[in-house]
């Protein structure tokens, strides 16, 4: 930048006889400048001097103690050998940063002149000569200009301290040739809600030449919003009354231009700073908070049942519109309401579905025996049947088959049942259900036929069957696969006075 200390060098890799440096693009009407440099010349007029280790290094530089504006621009420095004809010559640039002017703004929106804002001034935060008015929902259009500046400067669009990114054209850089300057340029649209109302529209321009600074670097505008008295949600609910201490309601109203209010309790109208029912009410002027929002409040005296169970509401009205106002008085302290983030509120969810997720493959597991219920469950061949399963001779579409042990057939009082290790008797009877129910009635009265008691051993009575002739009728032949049946039969005999005896198993 202009006024600093700067050192520039060219650089040979051999010794040399002489060092030339010449400035090759001087600005309009000026002379150009050259300067025969070595380390035992003193400094120039224009405070140039040699920088270097020697020309016997092969170093040919110069410093100026303070930059001016005048050395913008290109330059080359000429080197001369002792033992070469030929010169060595390097090129480079010089660039002295011009700060820019203080940017113009102007800003506008359909069917309105363009105002201007002004610059940053010491005593007012954002200054603005003019301003310009919009309604809620106007699209709002300015255009910011930064003259005369080196390099080009920057451009950033503020509403207040909030960075507007959106809406922004291309930056449009025009090039003075002249004098080496650059001008740069952008607009902005942007639509305006209520909630701009009060603020602050700001360019502000960046350049290196403006950073250590205090020269004026951007400018403002006032943004004036209007808007009919926003509503709120109602009732609007007062908490903290104490039943005889004065009370104090107050309700925040958003609106611009400042409206008109007047409160209404029961069927008695209070105006804005004037009392009601006989001096127990009064309604205080209201209270600008700044940026459209205004505070309206009704101071009550002595606050006593009554009071809580009237009923309140509060009219505003401007030049676009009304809105009243409904109010709840309560006794109760004002309830602590906990707000979660967005991100709180979907780990939760998220939570939720995890474990249900997690509940339904537990339960399908369990269900079908798969994963770690896999060993649980075991699969059985539907041809297969049980040894200790009875004769079924019901109907064929029955698809269940009962099982009943024969041991609980021929149990007696103070029978015992024998183990599994008991010899089985296999019975290969088509004869139905109906034959040998009558078998199965005699053999529970203690009496079965045609069993031969032989000694044994292990004091277990095997028993046959006498299947019936059948006559006529012709059994019911079921498939291979139901008509073969396995009946164990297990009696254990009582002694009576001697051993014994059982007839082995027949063939």
């Amino acid at each position: 930048m202009e006024g600093q200390r700067v050192t520039v060098q060219c650089r040979a890799g051999r010794a040399l006889q002489y060092c030339r440096i010449e400035h090759t693009t001087p600005r309009a009407g000026q002379e150009r400048s050259t300067w025969n440099l070595n380390e035992d010349l003193p400094q120039s007029s224009d405070g140039v001097k040699y920088a270097g280790a020697g020309l016997e290094s092969g170093q040919c530089g110069f410093t100026v103690q303070r930059l001016p504006a005048s050395f913008n621009g290109g330059f080359r420095c000429t080197m001369g050998f002792r033992n070469l004809p030929e010169e060595g010559i390097g090129v480079f640039n010089i660039t002295v940063a011009v700060a820019p002017n203080a940017p113009d703004l102007a800003v506008s929106s359909s069917g309105q002149r363009p105002s201007y804002g002004s610059g940053y001034g010491s005593n007012d935060r954002y200054p603005s000569r003019d301003e310009s008015e919009f309604r809620d929902g106007d699209t709002l259009t300015a255009s910011c200009t930064i003259r005369d500046s080196r390099p080009p400067a920057n451009i950033s669009w503020f509403l207040d301290d909030q960075e507007v990114t959106r809406g922004l054209t291309n930056l449009e850089t025009i090039h003075t040739t002249d004098r080496d300057l650059f001008t740069v340029k952008q607009n902005l649209t942007y639509q305006l809600s209520w909630r701009d109302h009060g603020k602050m529209l700001r360019c502000v321009a960046g350049h290196l030449a403006l950073e250590d600074s205090n020269r004026n670097n951007q400018t403002s505008a006032a943004v004036n919003v209007k808007f009919a008295p926003r509503p709120h949600s109602n009732p609007i609910d007062q908490f903290g009354f104490i039943v005889g201490v004065p009370g104090e309601i107050a309700v925040e109203v958003n609106a611009y231009p400042k409206p008109t209010v007047s409160w209404k309790i029961n069927e008695e109208v209070v105006q804005e700073n004037s009392a009601g029912y006989d001096g127990h009410f009064h309604a205080s002027s209201l209270m600008n908070n700044g940026s459209g929002s205004w505070t309206a409040v009704l101071r009550i005296n002595e606050v006593n049942m009554e009071d809580i169970e009237r009923e309140y509401a509060l009219s505003a009205r401007n030049e676009l519109g009304e809105e009243t106002y409904r109010i709840r008085l309560s006794t109760s302290s004002e309830p602590i309401v906990t707000s979660l983030e967005a991100g709180a509120i979907i780990g939760i969810v998220v939570a939720i579905l995890v474990l249900l997720l997690a509940i339904f493959l537990l339960v399908f597991a369990r269900t079908t025996g798969r994963w770690c219920f896999a060993g649980g469950v075991s699969k059985q061949d539907p041809k297969e049947s049980s040894d200790t399963e009875s004769a079924d001779h019901g109907p064929t579409h029955s698809s269940k088959k009962s099982k009943t042990k024969f041991s609980n057939i021929f149990k007696k009082k103070g029978d015992k049942v024998g183990d599994d290790s008991s010899v089985t008797k296999e019975v290969d009877s088509p004869a139905p259900q109906r034959s040998v129910q009558p078998q199965q009635q005699q053999l529970q009265t203690g009496q079965p036929p045609h069993v031969a008691r032989q000694p044994a051993p292990d004091s277990i009575v095997y028993a046959e069957l006498d299947l019936k002739d059948l006559g006529d009728r012709r059994p019911q032949v079921r498939p291979d696969e139901e008509r073969t049946e396995y009946a164990e039969i297990l009696y254990t005999a009582k002694p009576a006075g001697g051993p014994e005896h059982t007839s082995p198993p027949q063939p």
